[in-house]
């Protein structure tokens, strides 16, 4: 399976990572990471907006490692989000059968077709448990303690941010997984 838009958004969402990462230690970083994370995870965003939950997991993990607020409120989130608004609310001025004519055929027709969670997982869950187990096995390994360190941790929680996003989307289609898999 190749879901174009989950690579692209895997892709576009590492400089977030990579800095939500060092955000966990440190407030300093370059003005270009920065700026790069931001546009970046804003195209994420405007891509498929439930992909905002693996980079609000991973700033929310990054905050509570440091023990401190400060890396919710980066200037890198505040340029995603600024940019992810404005690019909303480009779509109403120059694009507004967008909303009148596709929002209510997608509302008809493409989100009533939800598949249950277990369902969903059905065609994945192999992959999953063996990700799962292999994760769990290199913990056991490195006391749990070591294991859970910023880097994987945060990385882990942006993990769960992506599977609750191919959550909401519902279809259980395999490649809406794939941020997840590649993550965990």
């Amino acid at each position: 399976n190749f879901g174009e838009r989950e690579h692209i958004v895997l892709i576009c969402f590492l400089p977030t990572l990579a800095l939500a990462i060092r955000r966990a230690s440190d407030d300093d970083a370059a003005t270009g990471l920065v700026v790069i994370a931001g546009v970046m995870s804003a195209v994420a965003i405007c891509v498929k907006p439930h992909f905002s939950l693996a980079t609000a997991a991973a700033y929310l993990t990054s905050a509570w490692l440091r023990r401190s607020i400060r890396p919710v409120f980066a200037l890198e989130n505040f340029i995603a989000g600024g940019l992810a608004l404005a690019y909303a609310a480009s779509t109403f001025v120059f694009y507004p059968e967008y909303w009148t004519r596709m929002m209510p055929l997608m509302r008809l027709l493409y989100l009533p077709a939800r598949t249950p969670l277990l369902d969903m997982l059905q065609g994945s869950m192999p992959i999953f448990f063996a990700i799962m187990g292999m994760l769990a096995l290199l913990a056991w390994q490195t006391r749990g303690a070591a294991f859970l360190r910023a880097p994987r941790l945060i990385a882990l929680m942006a993990a769960a941010g992506f599977f609750i996003a191919a959550w909401i989307q519902g279809k259980g289609w395999p490649y809406h997984f794939i941020p997840t898999f590649s993550l965990l």
